[in-house]
């Protein structure tokens, strides 16, 4: 039985000192993306972030056309049979328009329970109704039923859980199976997960309840061994040309602080998780590792921003070898 695969990808801006323009971290690579998929019988799923469009209808003319440019693309998702979820990066709230360009040197509120649970809760609401009133310009009944948080920071869940009801959200795609992240003076701890890929939950995103209200469907992850990792390096260092970015951002920020991760050894790092991803991974680890995978299902990250010609190429790669679905499929 063919392996039941979602492609999930996280529609946003850079957030380093350069954000990147519109047109060619957001809507080239989208186009890229979907034509690729469209060759290989793919949908996928697109979080996208609803504080960006937000924050751009509201400061300009210029921002407020290039956010009619990405309400159009959504839509065009939507009528090639792609999905739109919600997702969640609230230092859009200090973000600056600075020189024709957004200025994200304020990470104070980058974690969602950064503010009081009311205004995470209105922030859900408010998510999903503009996205909703996008989708439904193309389909009257579509009904936003998933989310991603921001940096996957959707610990403590707790703060969350009144968003999620209120919102109709009953999925949620933060959780990096078995990873650690540090990132932005943040850490996050996801060992600790059930073992299973997807599982309902109730008030703690990190503990099965086989009568829980939501769903997680966790992203899925790897551990390197010797023989991925060498090969990872091989094929990289004689295939440079399909690891170029094509967008014009950078997640460089100068004047970050440091991460307070831990020093990994040489040997930790060669076998680290790492989840599935369309970047930066060869086709041939990537379908080896989804083929191994004991779930029935995986989950698949990406950001159209990130991409490089090797995730079209992976993309194109697993045409007739998955059965591609989305998060409304374990809903219905």
């Amino acid at each position: 039985m063919a392996k039941k695969t979602i492609l999930s990808f996280d529609y946003e801006l850079f957030f380093g000192d350069e954000p990147g323009t519109v047109q060619k971290s957001l809507l080239e690579p989208t186009a890229m993306l979907m034509d690729a998929m469209e060759y290989a019988g793919a949908k996928a799923t697109f979080f996208v972030d609803y504080l960006m469009l937000k924050y751009m209808m509201a400061e300009n003319e210029t921002t407020k056309a290039e956010a009619a440019l990405i309400i159009d693309q959504l839509k065009e998702m939507i009528r090639r049979g792609h999905r739109i979820e919600l997702h969640l990066h609230p230092h859009w709230v200090d973000a600056k328009y600075v020189s024709g360009k957004w200025d994200f040197s304020d990470f104070s509120h980058y974690c969602l329970n950064s503010y009081p649970k009311e205004e995470i809760t209105q922030m859900f609401v408010e998510g999903t109704q503009l996205l909703e009133n996008i989708a439904r310009e193309v389909q009257p009944e579509y009904k936003i039923i998933a989310f991603r948080a921001g940096g996957w920071a959707i610990l403590p869940f707790n703060m969350m859980k009144e968003g999620f009801e209120k919102a109709g959200i009953r999925v949620d795609s933060s959780v990096m199976q078995g990873c650690k992240i540090y990132a932005n003076d943040m850490e996050l701890d996801f060992t600790d997960a059930p073992k299973q890929s997807m599982y309902h939950f109730s008030d703690d995103v990190l503990r099965a309840d086989n009568g829980g209200q939501f769903v997680e469907a966790q992203i899925c992850s790897f551990r390197h061994d010797i023989f991925t990792s060498l090969y990872s390096i091989y094929y990289n260092k004689n295939h440079r040309n399909l690891y170029k970015h094509l967008s014009d951002g950078s997640h460089a920020r100068k004047n970050s602080k440091p991460v307070s991760s831990p020093k990994l050894t040489k040997w930790e790092i060669m076998h680290r998780r790492q989840a599935f991803s369309l970047g930066g991974v060869p086709s041939a680890i990537l379908n080896y590792e989804i083929r191994r995978s004991k779930s029935p299902y995986v989950v698949i990250i990406s950001h159209p921003k990130d991409i490089m010609p090797i995730t079209c190429e992976n993309i194109r790669g697993m045409k007739k070898k998955f059965k591609f679905c989305t998060y409304q499929d374990f809903v219905k």
